[in-house]
């Protein structure tokens, strides 16, 4: 507990993350004898931003709000919307904070606290400063929940210098294809908090929701390895062991429409293995479909059977990050498509290198702080990813 008896929660961030948290966690707190069993909670939310007509559509925020301070409104509207009748017993207080964290000086004394913000400053100063944290990123539709419990190595390679981005893909807001993992991150959010509570109120069967890593399209990806297991979760199931079969082997799945075989999936690992790009693209040209090959942290190897125009990075629980590698084939030509642009965004804290194959020539884009080198963006998460020129097979680099 904190100065006063009070345990204080600290919440950074009040966009599209932030102000569903708290949208959800308040009025729940009001209910039960959760707050009675602790004492006084105040909930100190912080964000310098104003409301402006953009954040609307998935930010928890009404056109009355617009010009507002973001922490401001989204208190006074709670109390106000919140139950009056409950006034006996502890408080449950609101305070907006209406600034940035850039260093621990930023934030008032707390307890608890959660990083919903894409600020990689905000994120090492609670990284480096409190034991008792939870950290929410979320793009698209997939969302990263890192806490407290999660190996160190694990969290600064999830913690890189780069630059703020919406939870929404660039495009999205105007087009009307918004994307919901804010949402599915706050609700983790608001589920850690209470579940914290419980445990700070002496509930020995509470539980805090794993740190993981998930999308509401391809469920959950992996767990998140903690500081209290011995090695990665062990959850094998679906690693294919690389193995070139015979010809005939290969032809005889292909034409029995047996196209997820493990005779085939092992054989586009052995080529993949091998780097023989033209045969493994040749492969995925018999079956008529799109592969996917991804080599996680253990060099361990994950084949994916997509459709005649589609395969997506659907990292298999058990899998250990960061990835290495994703590998995927294109039905002719090797570009970045915008699927595959908004795969690696999702997907740029925990993948390394990216190769897509085309029918004669592919092209690979790696991880990369330098700004001297072409990027597939200038701003947001593809800015540190090289855009390169497109290799022919016949080419003597090795990749």
């Amino acid at each position: 507990m904190n100065i006063d008896e009070e345990l204080v929660i600290a919440i950074i961030g009040a966009g599209g993350i932030g102000s569903n948290l708290v949208s959800m966690l308040y009025p729940t707190l009001q209910q039960g004898d959760l707050v009675d069993n602790i004492g006084d909670i105040r909930i100190c939310i912080y964000d310098s931003d104003i409301v402006e007509k953009k954040n609307l559509p998935h930010q928890n925020f009404n056109i009355s709000d617009v010009g507002g301070l973001k922490v401001t409104t989204l208190c006074n509207r709670l109390w106000n919307e919140s139950d009056k009748s409950i006034n006996e017993g502890p408080n449950l207080i609101l305070q907006p904070c209406p600034w940035d964290i850039r260093s621990s000086s930023d934030l008032l004394p707390c307890d608890i606290v959660v990083v919903a913000v894409d600020s990689h400053q905000a994120r090492r100063v609670v990284h480096e400063n409190y034991e008792n944290w939870l950290d929410l990123r979320c793009l698209g539709d997939g969302y990263i929940a890192l806490d407290d419990s999660v190996k160190s190595d694990l969290i600064s390679e999830f913690t890189p210098e780069q630059d703020s981005q919406s939870c929404q893909f660039e495009g999205a807001i105007d087009s009307g294809n918004i994307q919901f993992g804010f949402m599915v991150a706050a609700s983790h959010g608001a589920q850690w908090l209470i579940q914290s509570l419980r445990i700070q109120s002496g509930d020995d069967i509470a539980q805090r929701p794993f740190p993981q890593v998930s999308s509401i399209s391809f469920g959950t990806a992996t767990r998140l390895a903690q500081s209290s297991e011995e090695s990665d979760l062990n959850v094998v199931g679906g690693v294919i062991i690389p193995m070139i079969h015979s010809d005939s082997d290969v032809m005889r799945e292909v034409s029995n429409g047996n196209h997820h075989s493990i005779i085939i999936k092992e054989t586009l690992a052995g080529l993949a293995e091998k780097k023989d790009w033209p045969s493994l693209w040749g492969l995925a040209d018999d079956l008529g479909k799109e592969v996917s090959i991804l080599y996680d942290n253990n060099s361990s190897i994950w084949v994916d059977i997509g459709t005649s125009g589609r395969v997506e990075l659907a990292p298999p629980v058990g899998s250990e990050i960061p990835y290495k590698l994703w590998i995927h084939t294109h039905p002719r030509d090797a570009y970045w498509s915008s699927t595959d642009k908004e795969t690696i965004s999702i997907y740029s804290d925990i993948l390394d290198k990216a190769i897509v194959l085309g029918h004669d020539h592919y092209k690979k884009t790696i991880k990369i702080n330098d700004n001297s080198i072409d990027k597939l963006s200038e701003s947001g998460r593809l800015s540190i990813w090289t855009d390169e020129p497109i290799i022919n097979y016949d080419s003597s680099e090795v990749i």
